[in-house]
């Protein structure tokens, strides 16, 4: 048998650091020691400064009676204390605080400073401490020193746990941590709505919590917790008894020297959650016991799996109460505490049986022999009064009238007008058969998970904010909407990343890898410096992986290095930089090589560990460890590619993977990965371009059913739908030679041969047809193709002129414009020109009408709702300037010649500043686009355009391989302008609109072009 080991007595630092231990369990629980400290103090205000989760900084501050300067010395020591002095004291305490050991226990395990101020004090003092010992930093006594300060206290906890890494391992992400210290921030908020509070994060310039002073609680429950709850609240009070008015007659029971004050919801109100706000004494505590009184209470009230919101705040005689019975007074014994426990439950109940004399229910009504609305649900008022009544048999004469109540009839929607708007709609693994019953997915007919609630970190650092700028930058508004209200179908091939999605009425497949990389870079900016870790155990040898990866690697021979040198490269960069690798992405390497933590960047979502050697080995050569901006982006595209559902098999070991692997990873593409997508990903336009593709659009699909076709497969649209000159031969002629189909396609392409494709942005994303029709004197024909074109009218920008012949009729040119478009409204509608022009002279800028009342005279016209906006077209920055100050609606736009000969940088930037958008309807010079002055003509390749030959031009171009029509939209679009592309060839607009990204080099290049000769 083993020696007995001797009993020692531990060191006081011990001592005290394990009892800091039971006290100060989690930054949370520290504030709650110094809110009552404050409390106590006679505060009616009080601040909270917290930094990354209270770890860094916890800082309160409030207006109290401030510490005596005599009593600093000893404020940090175990056992000190003025609540109380001996301990019959405990049986009539008043106060939160009698111990004297949290502000000692707070310095055990964090630099303790404090400031604080008496009102009879001519400054403030500040003292340090370490350990419970006042110290000095600068080598001087330790004793207290003046400074500047406000009546009251203030004390900094900083580096939390610091001394104590196990206790501060086990601590969870700072943001959950933020969340502890709100809710009991919150909690007693609402229990001292005369004092006020405030909390924010260290540097944020508003606090995320603020309440008032001079409040109540129900005023207090409804700032904090939302007006929802304090609408729904009901007040329940259990007073002191009276007292007798003779001493004979003192015969009161103890158990009712107690009162109740609560506030607990109405059935009306319903939370998957209970909250419970329980006050002893003003003290913040927990009982089982209560929780589940309360709780059954609400079980015959509330639907199954439904709770309320309650707070409740018991008054017990000091002498009945027990408050050392915790370290931290989390819980509190009481006399009699089933008899109160019985009460306050009775009361809550009769208050709710009280309240149910007039109860809400939702519910949907069918009735037979109509269709039932499906808007929504109806509300009604039942009264639900006394017992439950036998149901009466009705009349005949009571069957007759209720037959003959009439049900709405609702107009029936069209099949290709429904929309998906449930997961547990028909997917597609749905419409195969289940070969093997361990192919079986019940899941897909479950709604998707939520996905879990990531805030955004805490991050001073420069680089970061660039990094989260750029996304949000880049952020494509369309894109991301088809993505955060998509709907799920299914996976179309697992081994080439691809799955539908739903939106709306289109159909699209997208590369779910790359939105999921996108997805997972954008993680991990988000949450920089604050990630939760996954942990390998056993520790995984980088070494190792990293010569698996360069084994499998080609290519290295090229490099004049072996593969034992690269990987000693590979390895020595890791190791040099495990500090950074540690402190800002949880990415944790022993001094043995041995990697033991990785960042997780989305919960319920674990990475494909077989990518581990291919993604050490990639941050070699793949990472810029030069600047800290590419560092940090290049590392979290390395690890958002680490992080993707790819498989890295080959298609010919794709049958031998396991089923229940490939089974598992669709579930977490459609359950965890996509809900994600919806949520967090702010989706870049690059995406749009090479991984969404539209593939069927649901009208589209029932209206082609509708087209039969010719002998020569070409397509005749059916005679209900068939405009005059769709059966003209020239008109068939040209659409065959075009290839075009439907007819209304080759209409709209000669309508808008004049002006083509503008955005209702200033980035061309998503082209929609923009038809500018009165000028060019095609109105009539435009309105027709577009109504008999298919195409819907949300999906249609239509621009028409107010010509300056007709400045002295503006409404009247208006609504004959809009006679002859026909089509329920006009987006747009422009001042083409500022001069007006009256018998084939135009006026001078004196002469009426002047632009400005022109101007008056089509705001007028936005009173009708027939056109949506109104702008200006070839105005100056003079006659802006002219204009603006009578406007009561500013311009929307302002159309002019613009193109690398003619930028207009003054007028762009004065248009900008006065917040109207720059058009350009020009983008390859006056002298190209004056074309349908004469006749449609397919485009050659040929242009007129002096830029399209300059030779650095070109050179840019062909940089980027892309044409000069490509080069000189994206530079308008790049610089901020809105464009109207033009082309009489449908092919050769698709192509210009594909835009290139242009460095700060090539966009200096073209800027500069209208200075030469």
């Amino acid at each position: 048998m083993p020696e007995p080991l001797p009993i020692r007595r531990l060191e006081d630092s011990v001592i005290n650091r394990i009892a800091a231990g039971e006290i100060i369990q989690r930054p949370s629980s520290a504030l709650k020691e110094l809110l009552e400290n404050s409390l106590d103090a006679g505060s009616t205000s009080i601040k909270i400064t917290v930094k990354d989760g209270g770890m860094k900084l916890l800082q309160i501050q409030d207006n109290g009676c401030g510490i005596r300067k005599e009593d600093l010395p000893v404020l940090a020591q175990r056992f000190t204390t003025s609540k109380i002095s001996s301990f019959e004291d405990l049986q009539s305490l008043q106060t939160y605080g009698f111990r004297g050991e949290a502000l000692a226990s707070i310095s055990y395990v964090s630099n303790l400073s404090v400031i604080t101020k008496t009102k009879a004090d001519e400054c403030a003092w500040k003292a340090t401490y370490e350990d419970g010992v006042l110290i000095s930093k600068d080598g001087s006594p330790a004793a207290p020193k003046p400074c500047a300060g406000n009546d009251g206290t203030t004390i900094m906890a900083e580096n939390l746990f610091y001394n104590t890494p196990a206790r501060l391992s086990a601590l969870r992400s700072s943001s959950e941590e933020y969340s502890r210290i709100l809710d009991v921030v919150t909690k007693y908020a609402v229990h001292n709505p005369r004092v006020s509070f405030s909390c924010k994060k260290a540097g944020s310039p508003t606090p995320e919590l603020s309440t008032p002073s001079a409040s109540s609680v129900k005023d207090a429950i409804g700032i904090t917790y939302g007006q929802t709850i304090a609408k729904a609240l009901l007040h329940v009070q259990i007073p002191l008894p009276e007292e007798a008015p003779h001493a004979e007659s003192m015969d009161v029971d103890e158990e009712k020297r107690w009162s109740a004050d609560i506030y607990c919801t109405n059935p009306n109100y319903q939370a998957k959650k209970l909250v419970l706000l329980l006050f002893i004494n003003h003290r913040l505590v927990e009982s089982t016991r209560i929780r589940k009184a309360v709780e059954a209470v609400y079980v015959g009230i509330l639907p199954k799996g439904m709770s309320p919101f309650i707070y409740v705040s018991l008054q017990i005689d000091p002498h009945a109460v027990d408050v050392n019975v915790h370290p931290t007074k989390r819980e509190v014994h009481f006399l009699d505490e089933e008899i109160i426990i019985q009460r306050v439950s009775d009361a809550i109940h009769d208050a709710l049986i009280d309240e149910n004399e007039s109860r809400t229910f939702e519910y949907q009504t069918l009735l037979t022999g109509g269709i039932a609305p499906t808007q929504g649900v109806s509300t009604t008022k039942v009264d639900v009064k006394g017992k439950k009544r036998a149901r009466s048999t009705q009349s005949s004469e009571e069957e007759e009238a209720s037959s003959s109540i009439a049900a709405p009839v609702l107009k029936k929607t069209l099949s290709q007008h429904k929309v998906r708007t449930s997961q547990s709609d028909r997917t597609l693994d749905s419409m195969f058969p289940v070969i093997n019953p361990s192919q079986k997915d019940n899941s897909s007919a479950q709604e998707p998970l939520k996905p879990p609630e990531i805030p955004e970190s805490d991050c001073l650092l420069a680089s970061v904010k660039i990094l989260r700028e750029r996304i949000a930058l880049g952020k494509h508004e369309e894109l991301t909407e088809i993505l955060q209200k998509h709907t799920f179908v299914g996976i179309v091939d697992l081994g080439r990343c691809l799955s539908l999605i739903q939106h709306a009425k289109k159909l699209y497949l997208v590369n779910h890898g790359a939105l999921a990389e996108e997805l997972f870079y954008h993680l991990g900016v988000r949450q920089f410096g604050d990630y939760h870790r996954i942990k390998l155990d056993p520790p995984a040898p980088v070494r190792k992986l990293i010569k698996l990866a360069v084994d499998a690697e080609r290519g290295i021979a090229d490099s004049g290095l072996s593969q034992d040198q690269v990987v000693d490269l590979i390895f020595d960069r890791l190791m040099n930089t495990r500090p950074m690798l540690r402190e800002y992405f949880h990415t944790e390497i022993s001094d043995d090589g041995l990697l033991e933590t990785l960042p997780l960047l989305l919960k319920g979502y674990t990475p494909n560990l077989d990518k581990l050697p291919l993604f050490l080995m990639r941050l070699g050569p793949q990472v810029n460890w030069t600047s800290e901006v590419e560092c940090f982006e290049s590392f979290l595209r390395e690890l958002a590619y680490f992080y993707v559902p790819e498989p890295i098999f080959s298609h010919s070991d794709e049958d031998e993977r396991d089923e229940g692997t490939t089974q598992a990873v669709k579930w977490q593409i459609q359950h965890v990965i996509f809900p994600a997508m919806a949520k967090y990903l702010q989706a870049p336009k690059p995406l749009l371009d090479r991984d969404v593709v539209q593939v069927a659009h649901l009208p589209d699909l029932y209206r082609n059913t509708k087209c039969k076709h010719d002998a020569n497969d070409s397509f005749s649209p059916t005679a209900q739908s068939n405009p005059v000159f769709f059966k003209d031969p020239d008109f068939v002629r040209v659409a065959e030679t075009y290839d075009t189909t439907p007819f209304g396609q080759i209409a709209i392409s000669w309508a808008v041969h004049a002006t083509a494709v503008v955005p209702k942005s200033a980035n061309i994303d998503r082209m929609k047809a923009s038809i500018q029709a009165s000028v060019y004197g095609s109105e009539e024909e435009v309105g027709t193709a577009i109504r008999e074109s298919g195409v819907p009218r949300s999906e249609i920008f239509l621009t028409t002129k107010l010509w300056n012949t007709s400045h002295q009729r503006v409404r009247e040119a208006f609504e004959e414009s809009f006679a002859a478009l026909n089509c329920e409204y006009i987006n747009l509608y422009l001042m083409h020109w500022p001069q007006a022009e009256v018998d084939g002279r135009v006026l001078d800028a004196s002469e009426h009408p002047t632009f400005i009342d022109t101007w008056k005279e089509m705001e007028k016209l936005l009173e009708n709702g027939k056109v949506k906006s109104i702008g200006v077209s070839n105005f100056s920055i003079k006659h802006l300037e002219t204009l603006l100050p009578h406007c009561k609606v500013i311009p929307v736009t302002n159309q002019v010649e613009l193109h690398p000969c003619l930028p207009e940088t003054a007028l762009k930037e004065y248009c900008e500043a006065k917040g109207i958008i720059l058009t350009a309807y020009s983008p390859f010079d006056e002298m190209q686009d004056r074309s349908w002055q004469s006749h449609i003509i397919p485009y050659t390749g040929q242009s007129n355009s002096l830029f399209f030959k300059d030779p650095d031009f070109v050179r840019v171009a062909d940089a980027h391989g892309a044409n000069v029509g490509q080069l000189a939209i994206s530079w308008a679009v790049q610089r901020g302008t809105a464009v109207m592309p033009k082309s009489a060839n449908t092919e050769r607009m698709k192509i210009n609109i594909k835009l290139v990204r242009l460095s700060l080099e090539d966009m200096e290049t073209i800027d500069n072009i209208h200075r030469k000769p």
